[in-house]
């Protein structure tokens, strides 16, 4: 799910996970963000980590180099 600069989008489809599942403490969220993008990472710490710690689902939290830096061009 893309999130770069979508922190509403990702905090909707998360949302709309976690308040539809059956079980939620069968949900395991895998994020990743860029080292660069930390408006959505702080956003997802601040925001949507207590929401998720309140109803016990448990996510991960990485954070690569972004994948244009390892392309030959420049944005």
């Amino acid at each position: 799910l893309p999130s770069r600069g979508r922190t509403d989008i990702l905090e909707r489809s998360i949302l709309s996970l976690t308040n539809t599942a059956d079980d939620v403490g069968s949900i395991e969220f895998l994020l990743a963000f860029d080292s660069d993008d930390t408006e959505s990472s702080k956003f997802f710490i601040e925001n949507i980590a207590p929401k998720l710690d309140e109803i016990g689902t448990t996510y991960h939290v990485y954070e690569f180099e972004p994948m244009y830096s390892r392309l030959k061009f420049e944005l």
